[in-house]
């Protein structure tokens, strides 16, 4: 009987195997299909539903930049003012100030210290953030924003840098120079953040058709739109990569109406 009674288990737990086997794989298959017959911008779409992001913040509402106040330290004024981090104008940039030796190692090297290389944001009001989104390096154009540095490791932070969101960004490919990228989410009711440059990326060394780059002065024509075009350098010239390296554009957003 108690051989009998043991078969039979094995049997069940052999079946019982099966059935799950089976489930097991009719799950796997069902994910292949989805991420098959899914394109990834509609897997994109799909989270963005949920939680909004830098390219979609939807549901969410950008803090008026007339509220938001910039404040740091600058290499240089107002060539790389904190005012350009909010000025809505990507080819403006803030760079904080660097180290003597960035520009024998043609690479923007930070100081160590907090009050050197931190963008801080007072808001009029306090806002409950919920997304903090960033334009990293020189957007200006696709030569430029190879050339110069970009921030790679940012911190951001609300009371102390100990309880701070930290964030490696990107180097985005030229076509998506002035895509933004996200530093930091759900901050809560704050008046004021900071955001602290750590480190950078260097550089590339390229070549360049622009006259002043090369070191010619330039010669302007007047379009009719009321802009100038700048003359091309025909012969061009080889740059190192600059040691220099920031955010062009951040932009808060909060779930207040």
């Amino acid at each position: 009987m108690s051989v009998r009674k043991s078969r039979r288990d094995e049997a069940g737990s052999m079946s019982e195997g099966v059935v799950t086997g089976v489930l097991s794989g009719l799950v796997t298959a069902g994910l292949i299909a989805l991420f098959t017959f899914v394109s990834r911008d509609q897997l994109a779409e799909l989270v963005t539903r949920r939680y909004p992001t830098c390219d979609a913040p939807r549901g969410l509402t950008e803090v008026p930049r007339e509220l938001v106040h910039p404040d740091g330290e600058a290499l240089s004024s107002p060539d790389y003012s904190p005012t350009n981090a909010t000025d809505g104008y990507l080819g403006s940039t803030w760079i904080p100030p660097l180290r003597p030796e960035s520009f024998d190692a043609h690479q923007a090297l930070y100081y160590n210290s907090v009050d050197r290389n931190t963008l801080t944001l007072r808001f009029d009001r306090s806002v409950d953030v919920a997304l903090v989104c960033v334009n990293n390096g020189a957007a200006i154009s696709g030569t430029i924003y190879q050339n110069w540095g970009k921030a790679r490791t940012v911190s951001v932070w609300t009371r102390h840098d100990s309880d701070a969101q930290v964030t490696t960004l990107r180097v985005q490919p030229t076509e998506a120079l002035q895509v933004p990228q996200q530093v930091a989410r759900d901050l809560g009711q704050v008046q004021q953040l900071s955001i602290t440059l750590l480190d950078s990326y260097a550089g590339l060394r390229v070549e360049t058709y622009d006259p002043q780059s090369c070191g010619f002065e330039a010669d302007y024509t007047d379009l009719p739109d009321g802009e100038q075009a700048k003359s091309r350098y025909t012969d061009g010239c080889f740059r190192a990569p600059i040691p220099r390296a920031g955010l062009s554009e951040v932009t808060v957003f909060t779930r207040d109406d």
